[in-house]
C-alpha cells in the first residue's frame, strides 16, 4: 500500500486503522474505530482481514457489504498470512515471519479504474 496506493485514497479495512494510518498516506476507514467513509464513498482499496470480522469490526464489515460493487475491484493476494497480530505493537505478540500453520493469504482488493 505504501508503493502502490497514493496520497489521500480511501482504504476500508475490518482492523488495523492504526497502522494504515502510520505506515501509508492513505485515508483509513473502518477497523475497530467504527470511523466509516461519508456516504456516497467508493473506496480505492478494501482490504477484508480473515481474522477480524467480529465485534468493533463487525460494523465496517455490514458497511462492505452493503456498499462496495465487488465487480469495480480487482483481487491482489500477497505472499504473506493474515494473522490476526503480525504487526502488534506489544513483542510477546508481534510475528516477525510467518511461523506456523499455514494460514489465509492477504488479499487487497483494488478498485479498478
Amino acid at each position: 500500500l505504501a508503493s502502490h496506493g497514493r496520497r489521500g485514497q480511501v482504504i476500508v479495512t475490518t482492523y488495523g486503522v492504526p497502522s494504515l494510518r502510520f505506515h501509508t498516506d492513505l485515508l483509513p476507514y473502518g477497523g475497530r474505530t467504527c470511523q466509516l467513509p461519508p456516504p456516497g464513498t467508493e473506496p480505492d482499496w478494501i482490504w477484508v482481514r480473515q481474522a477480524w470480522q467480529r465485534g468493533s469490526s463487525a460494523r465496517a464489515l455490514e458497511w462492505i457489504e452493503a456498499n462496495v460493487v465487488w465487480e469495480r475491484y480487482e483481487p491482489i493476494e500477497l505472499p504473506a498470512s493474515d494473522r490476526p497480530y503480525e504487526n502488534r505493537e506489544e513483542l510477546h505478540e508481534h510475528v516477525f515471519a510467518n511461523p506456523g500453520p499455514p494460514a489465509p493469504p492477504v488479499i487487497l482488493y483494488r478498485r479498478i479504474r
